[in-house]
């Protein structure tokens, strides 16, 4: 840990250039869930096409926080600093709910984005804004910012991506180029670092009967497991699904209602899904186009990464 403190931005990079190479031997932990194609159950198997609904004429690669009375909210990406509100039946007729620039300033125009959001459990919006690197609280009328975190032992946050929050209210935040995960209490305003050693975060996803986050590892072909503490403290990860024979790189991660994972394959076009109580695969979804970010939402499955969302009514597996 005391190692990960004195990594900066260069320095996360060859870090994790070294953990690469050294990759092979960290397989030797715990076995992961190996996926192979003979395990898809065939009964389950859904095939999507054309039937797929449009959700509107956006950006695929827009993020989505669902909050409460059925608001939506949603990223811009043209004017990155903004953050749009709609409600999930009238997804065409979205206004705009913050606008960061309002706010904040920054040392280049044009540089402040908001890289994920999530909703908390009071309604309040939980930005991840990467430009400066400050993780902001937004009060559900709009009228109140607060900065939860900006920085980790004397340094400032840096690419910022994804944002989940847990079952005790603890926010955590990946930063792909420093090779962690941040864990935040936003109460006592207290800073850690989830992984005792360097990861490689994609998406994010919390496991909320298990306490677990969940998180996806493309650039090693594989889904990781943490198991939380109550404590703001580093854990060990453990392999959850090995995609690595095949070199598939997940991209999105999703949890049903049910308790199944959706995991999106990027150029694959594809999204499997897995029953982690009983470590198999039991379905698999074939997509128009590239499978990226997921969102899941009343048992409504968002998939971005084309030039549309698209949505899809989850199936009953079992």
């Amino acid at each position: 840990m005391d190692k990960l403190k004195q990594i900066d931005r260069w320095g996360a990079l060859l870090c994790i250039v070294t953990f690469g190479l050294l990759y092979g031997c960290a397989r030797t932990q715990a076995p992961a869930l190996s996926v192979e194609p003979n395990l898809i159950d065939s009964e389950h198997l859904v095939q999507i096409g054309s039937e797929w609904e449009d959700v509107r004429s956006i950006p695929g690669d827009r993020r989505l926080a669902f909050g409460i009375e059925s608001k939506v909210f949603l990223t811009n990406t043209k004017q990155k600093s903004r953050v749009e509100v709609c409600r999930v039946d009238s997804l065409n007729q979205c206004r705009n709910f913050i606008d960061l620039s309002e706010w904040m300033t920054s040392f280049q125009p044009n540089t402040l984005m908001v890289s994920d959001i999530k909703v908390d459990d009071q309604g309040r919006l939980i930005i991840a804004e990467k430009g400066t690197g400050k993780l902001l609280r937004i009060s559900p009328d709009a009228k109140k910012m607060e900065v939860l975190a900006d920085s980790y032992d004397g340094y400032r946050f840096s690419s910022i991506e994804d944002i989940e929050i847990g079952v005790n209210g603890d926010h955590y935040l990946s930063s792909p180029e420093s090779g962690v995960i941040y864990r935040i209490d936003p109460e006592l305003g207290q800073v850690g670092i989830l992984n005792e050693n360097v990861v490689s975060p994609g998406a994010i996803c919390i496991r909320s009967g298990h306490n677990q986050l969940i998180v996806a590892e493309p650039d090693f072909y594989r889904v990781i497991v943490f198991d939380l503490r109550k404590e703001v403290s580093s854990v060990r990860f453990r392999s959850l699904i090995d995609f690595y024979p095949q070199q598939i790189k997940p991209q999105g991660l999703a949890f049903d209602s049910q308790g199944y994972l959706y995991v999106s394959l990027g150029d694959r076009k594809e999204i499997r899904v897995f029953d982690l109580l009983k470590a198999k695969e039991v379905s698999s979804i074939n997509t128009e186009h590239f499978a990226g970010s997921l969102f899941s939402h009343e048992n409504i499955l968002y998939l971005g990464g084309g030039k549309k969302f698209q949505k899809i009514e989850i199936p009953e597996l079992y």
